[in-house]
């Protein structure tokens, strides 16, 4: 049998194997649960096959996050989800969420219990609804969740209305809703901007935090360059193109500015999330100029480019030339629905959302 042949029966046998533990009560354990090579061999898509790819040493696991973590035309017209909602009483606050094993350190030094502002996994315990923007610039598309009346006319509306309900609902506080955003972004300049916003949100009750990172595979920091002249054109505004990769773009020459940055262990991330969130509509944008392969690899590997895990995703595919050969082959894996071995794929969308990419609207 040849190793894509492996690749998708040694879910099934997983699923099996698990069912008879539990049916049993033995004691479950990796070997027992996972009793296939491919959990010990991570794999990497290349040409038209799948083959066994070696693990990152750098890479990092869940157990190293310790405890301690807008108007599209339904936007006035409740919908299934907001009568649903309505009838689920909403918690309270957040509950404790159980500890990992003892380690309050990513590799990168950041401790993962609030102190710095990185997530406790606490605060994904009251998080039924679910946003994560990957590449948030000055975090627009969060601010289109929660106030989509000042973005009438964003086509990423309609997705928020079929995920979370109509834009009125989601004006409502989150303790009632349920929804939680989470953005990312490297570049340091929106840092005072997605300060203000999470304070502005905090005061209407909405469950908002942005983190200064960029994302990855692995924990550590990573270099970046600032691809833009300043004002050299229209994307310059909102410094586009920040990238991992110097950028040669017409007009910028010697703009590619180099900056360090922390880099975030996206897949582990993602792990503590589905560990101590509980089930609901989750999205994800990701527009990482470049870094969406090696974080989606490592994602199918984890088996987390999953429904279970996540319901739908829009990505920004950059055709880079440092990622273009291998990247290619990734991509048309995951456009044609292969990347969950345990299940259905997530909904996996290319879309390159970028209206009111200047934003200037006022905070509430």
């Amino acid at each position: 049998m040849d190793f894509r042949a492996k690749y998708w029966l040694c879910g099934f046998i997983s699923a099996s194997a698990f069912f008879e533990i539990f049916r049993s009560n033995a004691p479950l354990t990796s070997s027992s649960c996972c009793p296939c090579p491919h959990r010990e061999e991570p794999v990497k898509v290349t040409g038209s096959q799948v083959v066994p790819m070696a693990t990152s040493t750098g890479q990092g696991n869940a157990q190293e996050l310790e405890a301690g973590m807008v108007e599209g035309p339904s936007l006035d017209e409740p919908n299934a989800l907001d009568a649903e909602a309505a009838e689920t009483p909403a918690p309270a606050s957040p509950a404790p969420a159980a500890p990992l094993t003892r380690s309050t350190l990513t590799s990168s030094g950041h401790e993962m219990d609030g102190t710095d502002g990185w997530p406790r996994p606490s605060e994904f315990a009251a998080c039924r609804k679910i946003f994560l923007d990957l590449g948030a610039n000055r975090a627009t598309h969060i601010r289109k969740l929660f106030e989509p009346k000042k973005y009438k006319k964003s086509p990423y509306l309609p997705i928020f209305d079929k995920l979370f309900g109509s834009g009125t609902y989601r004006t409502q506080p989150s303790s009632v809703t349920g929804l939680c955003a989470f953005g990312f972004e490297a570049n340091s300049r929106w840092k005072k901007t997605h300060r203000q916003i999470e304070k502005a949100y905090a005061a209407k009750g909405w469950w908002v935090k942005i983190l200064n990172v960029a994302v990855g595979n692995t924990s550590g920091e990573r270099v970046f360059y600032k691809n833009r002249k300043p004002n050299a054109d229209k994307n310059a505004k909102s410094d586009w193109a920040v990238s991992r990769f110097a950028i040669n773009f017409p007009n910028a020459a010697k703009a590619n500015v180099a900056f360090t940055v922390p880099l975030l262990d996206f897949p582990t991330w993602l792990e503590v999330l589905n560990m101590h969130a509980p089930p609901g509509p989750r999205l994800v944008k990701m527009d990482i100029e470049g870094s969406e392969y090696e974080v989606l690899q490592t994602m199918m590997n984890k088996q987390l480019l999953c429904e279970r895990v996540i319901d739908q995703m829009t990505i920004e595919w950059h055709p880079y030339k440092e990622v273009a050969a291998e990247g290619g082959e990734l991509k048309q894996f995951v456009m044609a629905g292969k990347g969950c071995r345990m299940g259905p794929q997530t909904n996996v969308t290319a879309l390159d959302s970028e209206d009111y990419r200047d934003d200037g609207q006022p905070l509430p």
